[in-house]
């Protein structure tokens, strides 16, 4: 630091023209990106995002919700997440209804043998 400091001292006006030589280098790229304006291939990139994202399913921004602080909240909706899930929802309804229907059978049966006589010894278990 005091090499610099000393440098300043003897180097008069050197030192702050490299400064802002190397601050104009660093900064340039930074300020003609902002300054440029959206192209044709930055609209077709655009719009192939999007394309993709529809094939995948998702709708992105679907709603848009103001907090209480006025800041955005957007929510996506993945349609085929919501797919499967519907459908899963779907198949543990059909096995709960069709293992409630085996068991009605499976203890009617049971209460038929019990009926008939000495059907219950079988499934008693000596001690």
């Amino acid at each position: 630091m005091k090499r610099i400091q000393i440098s300043h001292e003897i180097g008069g006006m050197v030192p702050w023209a490299i400064l802002l030589l190397l601050l104009a280098v660093e900064t340039g790229p930074i300020f003609f990106k902002m300054m440029l304006v959206p192209g044709t291939y930055d609209y077709m990139l655009e719009n192939a995002k999007r394309v993709s994202t529809a094939r995948l399913g998702i709708e992105l921004e679907s709603q848009v919700f103001l907090s209480e602080t006025g800041e955005e909240i957007r929510i996506d909706t993945f349609h085929e997440v919501n797919a499967v899930l519907d459908e899963e929802r779907r198949r543990l309804a059909s096995e709960a209804e069709l293992s409630e229907s085996v068991h009605r059978r499976f203890r009617s049966d049971l209460e038929a043998e019990i009926a008939e006589g000495d059907a219950y010894k079988k499934y008693i278990k000596p001690s």
